[in-house]
């Protein structure tokens, strides 16, 4: 800034060396002006005193007088000639200083404004507000940042009061996720409690491909899909002890609900089962050829019924045709209707010890 000051302070006084040039080479030009005029009234006297000095009428130190006179005045011209180049010389010299003096303030102007920006550069601004959730440099600490390689890790950021789950989806479920389905969030920190969210983001790629390395048959191909945990859910957790209820980190499983239909036709999921159809001799079943079946309770047997089944949660299933509303089918553990129920086999009722219930289920909606 000194030399910005200085750079400036010395073209106001080249400014003002021309303008002290330009009024001195105005005073030569008017004493030459002068001077010329004197001359001419001068030289005009001396021809007549010549006329005179020959007829007799002057003596002769009046016309020596006259011409030493005129000799006087054309060495004062001479003199105020030069005088005048003298100061046409040091205006145009005053003229490159000012110019050389714009130069030097532009070019001190720059350089302080170079040194602004590298004194910016020496302190880093965070890209957002938030809070310091993870710290790798001290005070005092030199890190690696340069051009020529990549820069050091100093701290992470983040936004406690907007946080994300980060998931990961297999290929078959990603294609059923759109963005803001509502989405159901469990965290192992809050036992007992639920959490909302909307999927905000689905990757375009899958998560585990890597350049290079091709994925093999038997990997689990999976797209990361992110949600936004809705602050209203968790709105009664927040004090002034615990003003960030998540901590980026914590573990977390997630229901995306993809579809949602009311008042549908639904049994227990695990009453649904698999058999294969009957085969002529010969034919060979095909993992592709098994009926989706539920056992109705009719006259205490267990009869196969063949159903289509439509969207599922955790615990039931729609079904779309096979069944009407008030029938009775089976539930119990997966390996006993999966694998041991039979069609046609005998069933015994009982009562539940708990919940005082028949070990049916009515297809309801």
């Amino acid at each position: 800034v000194a030399s910005v000051n200085n750079s400036k302070a010395q073209l106001a006084n080249s400014k003002a060396g021309v303008e002290r040039n330009k009024a001195l080479l105005t005073q030569s030009i008017a004493q030459k002006e002068q001077i010329e005029a004197q001359i001419e009234n001068t030289r005009a006297i001396h021809e007549r005193n010549i006329k005179l000095h020959k007829e007799g009428v002057i003596s002769d130190s009046d016309f020596d007088q006259s011409l030493s006179n005129l000799k006087s005045l054309e060495a004062n011209l001479r003199s105020a000639i030069a005088a005048e180049k003298t100061a046409v010389a040091n205006l145009e010299s005053a003229i490159q200083s000012v110019k050389a003096a714009e130069y030097t303030v532009k070019s001190m102007e720059a350089s302080l404004k170079e040194l602004r920006t590298s004194l910016r550069k020496t302190t880093i601004y965070a890209p957002t507000d938030g809070v310091i959730s993870m710290l790798n440099v001290e005070k005092g600490e030199r890190v690696v940042g340069t051009s020529m390689m990549s820069g050091t890790e100093l701290m992470r950021i983040a936004n406690l009061s907007a946080m994300e789950v980060q998931v990961d989806v297999s290929e078959n479920d990603v294609i059923r996720v759109s963005l803001d389905d509502e989405v159901e969030i469990d965290v192992d920190a809050y036992l007992d409690r639920t959490f909302k969210g909307k999927v905000t983001e689905i990757a375009s790629s899958a998560s585990n491909t890597g350049t290079g390395t091709s994925l093999t048959t038997d990997q689990v191909t999976n797209f990361v899909v992110k949600i936004r945990i809705d602050p209203e859910s968790y709105s009664d957790l927040i004090s002034n002890d615990n003003q960030f209820v998540f901590r980026p980190g914590m573990s977390a499983s997630v229901e995306i609900n993809t579809n949602t239909i009311q008042d549908v036709l639904s049994v227990p999921i695990q009453s649904v089962t698999t058999r294969e159809p009957e085969k002529e001799e010969g034919d060979e079943a095909s993992s592709d050829d098994l009926l989706e079946v539920v056992f109705v309770h009719s006259n205490n047997v267990a009869q196969m019924v063949e159903v289509q089944t439509g969207i599922q949660d955790d615990s039931y299933i729609q079904i779309v045709s096979g069944l009407e509303e008030g029938d009775e089918v089976v539930s119990g553990p997966y390996s006993a209707i999966s694998r041991k129920l039979e069609d046609g086999a005998d069933l015994t009722i009982e009562e539940e010890k708990d919940k005082n219930k028949k070990k049916f289920n009515k297809a309801s909606n």
